[in-house]
């Protein structure tokens, strides 16, 4: 059962480092147009990482990997969980920026970060 968890877990994984990355560029293109900011897709985004996440920290306590290898007991749990707070700044930046162009900049730019934290937690996961 926890190999069947873990194999969801990895793709779902991989699911939502495109979907960050989809974001990133769909925000990109938006604040070059200065479009109207919609916080629909972003906030989807996030929501999938937070899901991903959670998902992840069932099959941490279920799976016990607190007895893995430290990179993968550790380290791939803090970047990930990094990666939900960086989804939560942009929302939250988003909304806050003064333009719709620095309103979609704001989600570059904390997706980006988070993009690079979800492509180093797959990283370090896939070094164990």
């Amino acid at each position: 059962m926890t190999a069947m968890l873990a194999d969801g877990h990895r793709w779902l994984g991989y699911l939502t480092f495109v979907l960050v990355l989809g974001s990133v560029v769909f925000a990109f293109t938006r604040a070059r147009a200065a479009v109207a900011y919609e916080d629909g897709f972003p906030r989807i985004v996030g929501l999938v990482l937070a899901l991903q996440v959670v998902y992840g920290l069932v099959l941490y306590g279920v799976g016990g990997y607190w007895d893995a290898a430290p990179l993968l007991a550790y380290v791939h749990p803090v970047l990930m969980v990094g990666a939900v707070g960086l989804g939560g700044v942009a929302t939250a930046r988003a909304r806050d920026a003064a333009g719709d162009a620095a309103s979609w900049q704001a989600i570059t730019r904390f997706h980006g970060l988070a993009l690079v934290a979800v492509l180093a937690g797959i990283g370090v996961a896939s070094a164990v």
